[in-house]
């Protein structure tokens, strides 16, 4: 047994390294001596602990040696750095396709990634908020079916739930299976969507993941519709929510302030056209929607729909029908 321990020193050595160790924390040979003997009752000497270092440091494992008084050593640079897995902590507690137990594990396992002391600091900084999260365990195993569909070119079929009133899921098209071309898995307002055409169709629609059920993918090969000439990543772009409104050359009359808002939702590809020194106009290929006239009308004034007539027509007719309860309520207050 003895034996067999001491073939695994060098890992050992990592590990201790790995977990115990950071720019603010340092170890000697004889520290790590120590925590061979105590730990995993290993016995080496200095020498073996110089040339296992020089082992890994040839093998690629980025260890720091620091000379002078607190001569010793320390894990550099690793997987990811202490701000990506903050940033990927925060992702993940903030996503609510993820539940509230995968984010719980997905987070402990985040912590492993970095030495004891920086886990401590990240655990404290981690606070579950208390934001809906789905209910739906198997939203891990549906992204990965999804991406091997995609991959592999294979439709998907899926049933498809929503929220009663009641709290309760609803499974929708009568119970009826959903036959989609997988296209892209996209992020929206915190929560994964499928992209993908239906079987027989020819426009993009979304498909929140954690609403579906009893997914499955076909051995049927993807339609050529979603092949080749659609990019996900674009055809996102014409799309505000969820929407499937049918895609129009839209032209958007803005003041001046408004163009960061325009550059951050479609690219900085994109033609503005300064009409004077005050205002621009853009066309954009837009999916038009009611989603989409209320992110117009969230800018009120200083954006509005020049082109074409039935989109502004439609627009005018969204901004009516949103007013009229505000109306009624006022014609009854003044009674």
């Amino acid at each position: 047994m003895a034996v067999h321990k001491q073939k695994l020193r060098m890992f050992y050595v990592y590990q201790i390294l790995k977990q115990e160790t950071d720019e603010e924390h340092i170890l000697s040979a004889a520290d790590i001596i120590h925590i061979l003997i105590s730990r995993y009752d290993i016995f080496a000497d200095r020498r073996s602990i110089y040339s296992d270092i020089e082992t890994l440091v040839e093998a690629g494992v980025d260890i720091i040696t620091v000379k002078g008084n607190l001569h010793g050593y320390f894990m550099g640079s690793r997987l990811l750095e202490f701000p990506e897995l903050m940033m990927m902590i925060d992702s993940v507690q903030v996503t609510p396709s993820i539940s509230e137990r995968r984010s719980r594990d997905l987070i402990d396992r985040l912590e492993k990634l970095t030495s004891k002391y920086k886990a401590k600091q990240l655990h404290q900084q981690v606070i579950l908020m208390d934001r809906p999260k789905t209910q739906n365990e198997t939203v891990l195993y549906a992204i990965d079916k999804l991406h091997a569909a995609i991959y592999r070119r294979k439709q998907v079929s899926f049933q498809y739930v929503e929220w009663t009133v009641r709290k309760e899921h609803r499974i929708l098209n009568d119970g009826e299976c959903f036959y989609v071309n997988p296209c892209a898995l996209t992020w929206i307002a915190e929560s994964y969507y499928l992209m993908g055409i239906p079987v027989g169709g020819r426009n993009m629609k979304f498909y929140r993941i954690d609403k579906m059920i009893h997914l499955q993918v076909e051995d049927t090969d993807r339609e050529t519709v979603a092949d080749g000439r659609i990019n996900p990543t674009e055809e996102g772009k014409k799309f505000f929510g969820t929407s499937d409104g049918k895609v129009k050359d839209v032209t958007l009359r803005c003041d001046n302030c408004c163009a960061g808002s325009i550059l951050d939702r479609f690219g900085t590809d994109i033609m503005i056209v300064p009409e004077d020194e005050l205002h621009f106009h853009v066309t954009l290929p837009i999916a038009v929607s009611a989603p989409f006239y209320g992110w117009v009308a969230s800018f009120g004034s200083k954006m509005t729909i020049a082109a074409p007539i039935k989109v502004r027509e439609g627009y005018r007719t969204f901004l009516q029908e949103a007013a009229a309860p505000l109306e009624e309520e006022a014609e009854e207050e003044n009674g």
